[in-house]
């Protein structure tokens, strides 16, 4: 194990590999002072806050502070409503009358290209 993965494992609390881990910090100094600068590390910040609980109204200041909604989002929705409805039948009606069944498209066959072909069934 080298010791750039170990000094990965070590900062994420690693379970595994505990042994392999061991046996690397026993013969490496670097890592070995490492470990115990990062155990140091996490002992003061329990530490410090071993005590701390957190503020009840932070929450609510938090949401007071978030901008409030506007109304006329939701009525703009609303007015598109009726105007993207009628567009969705036109342009449904369109497609199922303007398009050929698809007997009708495979009988007359393809032509030389298939942009050729798509632009012929749509015009006929």
């Amino acid at each position: 194990m080298n010791c750039k993965r170990v000094r990965l494992l070590l900062s994420q609390e690693p379970a595994q590999n505990r042994g392999e881990l061991d046996r690397h910090l026993d013969r490496c100094r670097a890592c070995g002072a490492f470990a115990e600068r990062l155990e140091r590390a996490r002992e003061a910040l329990r530490d410090h806050h071993a005590g701390a609980e957190p503020d009840s109204a932070f929450s609510a200041r938090v949401i007071a502070r978030l901008p409030r909604r506007s109304p006329t989002v939701g009525w703009a929705a609303l007015r598109l409503l009726p105007i993207t409805t009628a567009l969705l039948l036109v342009l449904s009606a369109w497609v199922w009358l303007g398009t050929k069944p698809p007997s009708e498209m495979v009988a007359s066959g393809p032509t030389d290209d298939l942009v050729g072909w798509v632009l012929q069934g749509a015009s006929e």
